[in-house]
């Protein structure tokens, strides 16, 4: 069985264009849907992406684990409130699939060259569950899948393409195929959240994207709020070393002589 990503594409950008700024290929079966292909040192995976205008057949819903709601600003003279309820109006008919099949992954992406509605956005997502993005012109143009990956959003985080492979890569994926010791070992269907992998991606990204050197602190320590979520799910000593090494990440970035910590990194 393969798990799917739904896209709720109500933008002017085309499908084709998702497609390769998603790096995702064509399936031979079925016809009409996408495959996206992750593998890091943890696992590897194949997953199918679908777009859709209303909510697919009961057999496809239940294998949904991520949606994708592409939106854009429509202009208007009306407030930032009314400017977004316009934008999010496709996910109405999507509600009922939400809410049974309650995919962990979701995600609303801006396609926008301005920012003047962008905190209505984020109010939007943060009341309804999704993770808010902003989609550049220059991340669809370049074709290239993330654009200018120096970019930060309102809450710190990498914006565009980049951030949006690197959420679904995060994903504990049903049937993936995991890797031990340099060994691959073939998996089957596992619970969500119980596979430490996974904690460990999500901690290397956040570590990664948090720019502690020019953010603000109100974005930096939403992102620290988020690793000591996610590392509270490590083993003691798994717990320790990433403490180690978070703490190490503040020093240097708030000015420590690199002499003081020679030898202590190593870990």
């Amino acid at each position: 069985m393969t798990s799917r990503i739904l896209v709720i594409n109500d933008s002017s950008l085309s499908e084709q264009e998702l497609i390769t700024n998603l790096r995702a290929t064509p399936t031979i079966s079925p016809p009409g849907e996408y495959t996206l292909s992750f593998d890091n040192k943890y696992f590897s995976v194949d997953v199918n992406m679908l777009f859709c205008r209303s909510p697919p057949l009961e057999e496809l819903s239940s294998t949904v684990e991520a949606v994708l709601l592409v939106v854009e600003e429509e202009r208007t003279t009306g407030t930032g409130a009314e400017v977004v309820k316009g934008a999010v109006r496709a996910i109405e008919a999507f509600q009922g699939l939400l809410e049974e099949v309650n995919p962990e992954i979701r995600l609303v992406l801006l396609n926008s060259d301005t920012t003047e509605y962008e905190s209505d956005f984020l109010e939007w997502a943060l009341d309804n569950g999704f993770e808010f993005v902003k989609l550049k012109p220059k991340d669809v143009s370049s074709g290239g899948g993330g654009g200018d990956t120096t970019e930060r959003g309102l809450l710190g985080e990498s914006e565009g393409f980049e951030r949006i492979l690197s959420a679904l890569e995060c994903h504990m994926w049903p049937y993936k195929t995991m890797k031990t010791s340099g060994q691959i070992v073939e998996g089957e269907k596992a619970p969500a959240r119980t596979i430490s992998p996974s904690v460990m991606i999500e901690l290397e990204n956040l570590v990664e994207s948090t720019d502690f050197e020019s953010a603000d602190f109100e974005a930096m320590f939403a992102n620290m709020a988020r690793i000591k979520e996610a590392a509270g799910q490590l083993p003691d000593d798994e717990r320790k070393q990433f403490a180690e090494k978070v703490a190490l990440t503040f020093f240097r970035a708030m000015g420590g002589d690199e002499n003081e910590i020679n030898g202590i990194d190593d870990i």
